[in-house]
């Protein structure tokens, strides 16, 4: 899992992300996608999903080559809860995030924490992907990725 700052993520805007996470290269940097094994992929979906009872900010951010090709940070609110059960999520959709086949790797994180999750969209053998990006009642952050018919 690569760690990026506050700071550094703040200042995507001037090109310091990329800066970031190229500074991190190694065992905790962006995971390789030079070798020539890897597919193109499409991600026809994004979907955030807040089941904490409180609101969010997500930030979502898809690389290419190490290089930032979609960013975005949405507040969710919290989940909707009625006799302790969930009745609805707060979030959003986005699709179609990328417009063209890459070789992407997906990161995101909740509000100012320093931890990005991550996952390398080119390992899964799947040609297009369907992502839900959903934080739980216990402040887990975690990627699901389907394909795009599921």
């Amino acid at each position: 899992m690569t760690r990026v700052t506050r700071r550094k993520a703040l200042q995507l805007g001037s090109g310091g992300l990329l800066g970031a996470f190229v500074g991190l290269s190694g065992c905790q940097g962006i995971p390789s996608l030079q070798g020539n094994n890897r597919q193109n992929v499409s991600i026809g979906q994004i979907e955030i999903n807040n089941k904490d009872r409180s609101p969010h900010e997500f930030h979502v951010l898809i690389l290419e080559h190490e290089k930032p090709v979609f960013w975005r940070s949405y507040g969710a609110d919290g989940g909707i809860y009625e006799d302790g059960q969930l009745q609805e999520v707060g979030g959003t959709v986005w699709n179609n995030p990328v417009k063209e086949p890459g070789q992407y790797v997906i990161y995101s994180r909740v509000d100012d924490r320093s931890n990005w999750t991550s996952v390398n969209l080119t390992e899964f053998g799947r040609s297009c992907f369907r992502l839900i990006i959903q934080l739980d009642t216990q402040g887990v952050l975690e990627i699901f990725h389907g394909g795009c018919d599921e």
